[in-house]
């Protein structure tokens, strides 16, 4: 489902089962627990926040049109910039969320607009680096930056973090090994 409002693009993915029946819809940056993507982050040209949300109202709409017992797995969860005061949680069914989201509740498209363009904070400040990463050809999957992956010892890690402020480090151990080490 096309679904813009977060961004042009935005699009959720419904899964159904083998009779079309609607299981799951994976949302991404369109709703969230308790909250839906903000309209802000990425205006183009003369397109402004109140613009895109009112692409988001109507594309809200489709969302609430699923069967109740549909389960809604968004692409974040709370604490998230992406949205302005996400819910606790990482899936609920669309039931909870015509009833309880503030921006599902909306009728009115100019409510909307108001209601979700309203106390937004300043965008993270990493989040133009993040687009613009996005937008290059040094995706996780490519050669390019598989090529310059390579695991580091803890004393050479510790070393990076402490010394590079631009060091991350992407832990891709399994759960049961991550889990020792986090607990």
């Amino acid at each position: 489902m096309h679904t813009p409002g977060h961004t042009f693009e935005s699009s959720c993915f419904l899964l159904e089962d083998s009779n079309e029946k609607p299981l799951c819809v994976f949302t991404g940056d369109t709703l969230f627990l308790g909250d839906v993507g903000r309209p802000d982050l990425a205006q183009k040209g003369d397109i402004t926040s109140e613009d895109l949300a009112a692409m988001l109202f109507n594309s809200l709409k489709k969302l609430k049109k699923l069967p109740d017992g549909v389960i809604v797995l968004p692409g974040h969860g709370a604490g998230s910039a992406c949205g302005k005061n996400i819910s606790l949680g990482t899936s609920c069914v669309i039931e909870n969320q015509k009833a309880t989201n503030y921006a599902l509740k909306i009728e009115n498209e100019d409510e909307f607009v108001k209601a979700v363009t309203d106390g937004i904070e300043d965008p993270p400040g990493y989040f133009a680096h993040n687009v613009a990463l996005n937008k290059t050809k040094y995706l996780l999957g490519s050669e390019d930056i598989r090529n310059q992956l390579k695991p580091f010892s803890a004393k050479e890690a510790k070393f990076l973090l402490d010394s590079d402020p631009n060091f991350y480090i992407l832990d891709v151990r399994k759960g049961d090994k991550f889990d020792i080490e986090h607990p």
